[in-house]
């Protein structure tokens, strides 16, 4: 009897992050990228200029572009916003 092949279920966007001086600063959903900068400026004191992202549920950080290609095949729901069209946002998300 032959087997079928397993299908792997596609990475989905788990949550917003940043990327800071090689530390990953992320939260829980629903929280967008201006709470994590609340988060990282509490805690450092600093300006924050790090790589606005999203972690996936595979636990890699990606860039917008990315993620939103990630959440397109993963058939997560993007809801439309006025923002560049291909770039994932926080927003399109929760």
């Amino acid at each position: 009897m032959a087997s079928s092949p397993e299908t792997t279920p596609a990475e989905s966007i788990a949550a917003a992050a940043i990327m800071q001086h090689g530390r990953l600063y992320t939260l829980p959903p629903p929280a967008r990228h201006a709470d994590i900068i609340r988060v990282i400026h509490h805690e450092t004191g600093k300006p924050v200029g790090g790589d606005q992202g999203f972690v996936t549920d595979a636990g890699r950080f990606v860039g917008r572009k990315q993620a939103w290609r990630i959440a397109n095949e993963a058939g997560q729901k993007i809801e439309p916003i006025s923002c560049a069209p291909g770039i994932l946002f926080s927003e399109h998300l929760w």
